[in-house]
């Protein structure tokens, strides 16, 4: 989903962003930005702040508080209408099941998430990833499925110019909660 889409879905979801002050509109551009403007980020996102009638400065002054409030603020549940009433979801148990899926399909696709997670979120060199010493990143097809399978579920970018892999702070995250708790 692009900027522009994300701004509309959140508007769509939390109400009327015309009465809201400039600190505001920055802080939802910036909110949007975090979540890497993935549709169920940001509905839970607007969900939150509407239920808890909570402005998005205020909410993102809590998300970047710190990691661990982060994390709580993506683990609220809450209802998406579109899926019915009586299915409540969190961003982070969704992340579960599509890591969980991934995992299944292809574990090397996993165990490349779970090498970045050791890393810094973003600017990953691709070359590291190749050397990292995961089975199957030294064949060219294997890693470039695993690749193809992160960027498709949105869970990692790809920036063209330097060949650099970026994943966002909610798979980061989720992968390193794993890796040390679970």
């Amino acid at each position: 989903m692009g900027e522009d889409e994300a701004r509309v879905l959140f508007s769509i979801r939390y109400g009327n962003r015309n009465s809201l002050s400039e600190e505001d509109n920055e802080a939802i551009a910036l909110i949007l930005d975090s979540l890497h403007y993935i549709p169920l980020a940001i509905a839970g996102a607007a969900a939150f702040m509407t239920e808890t009638r909570t402005l998005p400065s205020a909410y993102w002054k809590i998300f970047r508080g710190s990691d661990e409030q982060a994390r709580r603020l993506l683990s609220q549940p809450f209802c998406d209408m579109q899926r019915g009433a009586d299915m409540t979801e969190s961003i982070l148990a969704t992340y579960f099941i599509t890591f969980d899926q991934i995992a299944a399909q292809m574990p090397r696709a996993a165990d490349l998430l779970h090498l970045i997670a050791f890393f810094d979120r973003e600017n990953i060199p691709e070359e590291l990833l190749r050397q990292g010493g995961l089975e199957g990143t030294d064949d060219p097809i294997e890693f470039r499925q695993a690749i193809g399978i992160l960027l498709g579920f949105r869970l990692l970018r790809l920036s063209t110019v330097r060949r650099r892999h970026f994943t966002n702070f909610i798979v980061w995250s989720n992968c390193l909660y794993k890796r040390i708790y679970l």
